[in-house]
């Protein structure tokens, strides 16, 4: 008995340290905004946010294309086995979160386009395909990680691409 129950505290006090070191374990957080123009869902942000006490230094955002689809044209697409170009705006560079702290970013940024072309209907973004790759530093930890966010545009019944979260390939 007496060593069943030593087992018992053994297997408990392991389980303890497991948890206790999964809350330590940064997690981050994107969440897309409806497109300011409603003719283009590229004008979309996103916020990135901390969701951790754990401070996070370091923090860039990048974007990573899979295939962008004007509304009448061809897809622009890569070859889905190659993993997706990164683009990165300087001002998604070098953030610092702490606990609860967001930053947004506006796919505007990179992808700006003259408002006549966005007037043409033929050269209107349409579906699109997107990762947002939030790289950081952990105050603990010496190296980077990485974390990616797959986002997809998916047409409306009244017209408008909003943003919808979609598995990671």
């Amino acid at each position: 008995m007496r060593q069943l129950s030593g087992v018992f505290f053994a297997l408990t006090a392991a389980v303890g340290v497991v948890v206790s070191a999964l809350t330590l374990l940064p997690r981050i957080s994107v969440a897309p905004s409806d497109p300011v123009d409603s003719r283009n869902p590229l004008s979309s942000s996103f916020t990135i946010q901390n969701n951790n006490f754990i401070p996070l230094h370091h923090v860039m955002v990048m974007i990573g294309l899979r295939q962008i689809n004007p509304v009448s044209d061809a897809p622009f697409s890569l070859d889905p086995k190659a993993p997706p170009a990164r683009l990165v705006a300087p001002e998604w560079t070098d953030h610092d979160l702490a606990m609860d702290d967001k930053f947004s970013i506006s796919l505007d940024q990179l992808f700006h386009a003259p408002d006549v072309v966005l007037d043409t209907p033929d050269k209107r973004p349409g579906s699109a395909d997107l990762d947002i790759i939030v790289s950081y530093q952990p105050w603990f930890l010496p190296w980077t990680r990485e974390k990616r966010f797959r986002f997809k545009t998916y047409k409306q019944t009244n017209g408008v691409f909003y943003w919808y979260s979609a598995p990671a390939k």
